[in-house]
């Protein structure tokens, strides 16, 4: 069994590459920037814990977010991701995207300007006595 540094390590590392993949959807000639938290945090799932992040994708000028947020959705594989709508507690649109390796995505428009991406893992297993951080 890995250390629970490496499990928490290789979590935070899929997860954050599976928003730059989503992200790099949406084309560089609408997005200027992707901002990922550098840490997120633990949270309970069925068989243990996953990685939890935040990223803000700021757009360019002009751009649409939730035009972007809908290609987003007609451009996804299939085979990698599957796709559904729900509205926040504030009345706001939301797509979610679960890749098939068990990454979690909730994706809304917020604001103008920017999108927001709540990101989690797929859930691992840490051994009983692991007392985890504040943050990772």
């Amino acid at each position: 069994m890995e250390t629970p540094s490496a499990a928490i390590t290789k979590a935070k590392s899929a997860t954050q590459d599976g928003v730059v993949q989503v992200v790099d959807m949406a084309g560089d000639d609408l997005v200027q920037g992707l901002n990922q938290s550098p840490t997120g945090s633990l949270v309970s799932c069925r068989d243990g814990k996953q990685w939890a992040g935040h990223a803000t994708v700021t757009l360019r000028r002009g751009a649409n977010a939730a035009a972007i947020i809908n290609g987003i959705e007609d451009s996804i594989s299939e085979a990698e991701w599957s796709a559904s709508r729900d509205t926040t507690g504030e009345g706001r649109s939301r797509l979610t995207l679960r890749s098939h390796s068990g990454l979690s995505l909730l994706i809304r428009p917020d604001g103008g300007a920017s999108i927001n991406i709540a990101s989690f893992s797929d859930c691992f297993a840490l051994p009983s006595d692991f007392v985890p951080a504040r943050s990772y």
